[in-house]
């Protein structure tokens, strides 16, 4: 075949070629790509594009996708794929090494895509660490004469958006900063200049966040709404039997708790929170934690993102007169509960709560947090402890109880709903967990629905209400 190409650009030089055939193979393709300097896979992009507004493409193993109405559009056993080609192209510049160099993790925690979604973008377009910062379609339909200048755009891009690589720096020195201080045994120091300093930078943020007031007529007195394990920072996805959880959804489950609470109409609302707030500092609370983790999610940045989750969800609370805390085994800032065991970022989360909301009373303490709330006697525990198993309540109540009053006493860390230890005048309660569990209790076949208590006293003894959310 000998072709006649008339002056102009590529695209044009290229559809002139096409006319030549009424049904161009993939040898025609090739042909003409050759002659032309292009890429076979943009000619025959090109040649169905104009022939039926559709691309289709063929690419290794038979798999096949096109690009219809702006989308990648392809169909896999898992579901359908139907992506707009601006934002493959934006996968391509985050996951190549030639753009940002994300990590598989955490494209998917940034756009919320499944991993078998993002396999099987890799897999039909051919996406790898060295390839090109644009996708295959937005490659092959660019002539050659802009393509210098799109690639220079986003390199440029790159260099000069440098707050990705700055808060990932940041991050990454304050955990040093941490390691060392508590190597010279100066952790208070830590917390006292480091972080503290970062979450009052923190604090304008929040201006907008009010505490809810409802006046009279009140159904009731006073309740108490108990919360715990919340494993913010927590990502759980695709397990057999338990529940999908991010932080989204743990706003989702504090919203729909507030609701309910707010039903009862209270005149006064205390809340519990027994512990477990976030998932890890360091993300080595355990060899696999990183693996249930949402990307980013330690450091100063689960804190911040702690307080602001709680301070949305108390702040929903109609007539917050008070909130207890005690910390929990996922509180401590470092790696092993042998170097510290006592919830230091609990701890930290329910000081910047405090200076948020400075008309509310906040009480906190590591290990055991007892509190007498309209004449029933709360004794809060995580539940890891040696001291709150079920063996030692009686110890723990003569020693922390009220002897003229109900001791209530509760505790999380289980993710599970027990109730046990019910003598005369004391009761132990293990509270729902608002987390559903990880990879590692799924294996063993424990799941279980979020839920929290709610409870108040009726006479001298208290009424408790599992709800499930």
């Amino acid at each position: 075949m000998i072709f006649n190409f008339q002056e102009g650009n590529i695209t044009d030089r290229i559809r002139e070629a096409l006319k030549a055939y009424d049904n161009p193979k993939t040898p025609e393709f090739k042909a003409i790509a050759d002659k032309l300097g292009a890429k076979a896979s943009y000619v025959k992009a090109l040649h169905y594009r104009d022939k039926t507004k559709t691309i289709q493409v063929e690419v290794e193993g038979g798999e096949s996708w096109e690009v219809k109405n702006g989308n990648y559009i392809w169909q896999t056993k898992q579901g359908l794929i139907n992506l707009s080609v601006e934002f493959i192209d934006q996968l391509f510049f985050e996951y190549s090494s030639k753009g940002r160099n994300y990590t598989p993790r955490r494209i998917c925690h940034k756009h919320n895509l499944k991993p078998w979604e993002f396999n099987s973008i890799k897999l039909r377009l051919q996406l790898y660490k060295d390839s090109n910062v644009f996708s295959p379609y937005t490659w092959d339909n660019t002539p050659l004469s802009e393509r210098e200048a799109m690639v220079a755009a986003k390199i440029r891009l790159k260099l000069e958006d440098t707050g990705h690589v700055l808060l990932e720096q940041h991050e990454s020195e304050i955990l040093k900063a941490y390691k060392v201080e508590i190597n010279k045994g100066a952790k208070a120091k830590f917390f006292g200049d480091e972080l503290k300093a970062q979450l009052l930078d923190h604090l304008p943020t929040i201006e907008k966040y009010r505490i809810a007031r409802t006046p009279e007529p009140y159904l009731q007195d006073c309740i108490v709404a108990t919360i715990t394990d919340l494993h913010i920072g927590a990502f759980v996805e695709g397990l057999r039997a338990t529940k999908d959880y991010n932080n989204e959804i743990l706003r989702g489950y504090l919203k729909r708790a507030a609701e309910l609470i707010n039903a009862h109409g209270a005149k006064e609302v205390h809340v519990n929170i027994l512990g477990d707030l976030i998932e890890s500092f360091t993300g080595l609370n355990h060899p696999n934690s990183w693996k249930s983790m949402q990307y980013g999610m330690y450091g100063v940045t689960v804190v911040k993102e702690s307080h602001l989750i709680l301070l949305e969800f108390l702040c929903s609370i109609h007539n917050l007169a008070q909130v207890n805390g005690v910390g929990g085994n996922h509180d401590r800032p470092t790696a092993s509960n042998k170097e510290e065991s006592n919830g230091e970022i609990a701890e930290l989360i329910f000081w910047v709560l405090e200076k948020s909301m400075p008309t509310i009373k906040f009480t906190y303490n590591h290990t055991l947090n007892a509190q007498v709330i309209d004449g029933l006697n709360y004794i809060l525990v995580h539940g890891d402890k040696a001291h709150s198993k079920d063996n030692k309540i009686g110890t723990l109540v003569f020693n922390h109880g009220k002897q003229d009053m109900f001791n209530l006493v509760l505790a999380g860390h289980l993710h599970s709903r027990i109730t046990g230890c019910d003598s005369g005048m004391y009761r132990k309660i293990t509270a729902p967990s608002i987390f559903t569990g990880n990879s590692y209790s799924d294996d063993l076949g424990y799941n279980g629905n979020a839920g929290f208590l709610l409870s108040y006293r009726l006479g001298q003894y208290p009424v408790t209400i599992d709800y499930t959310i």
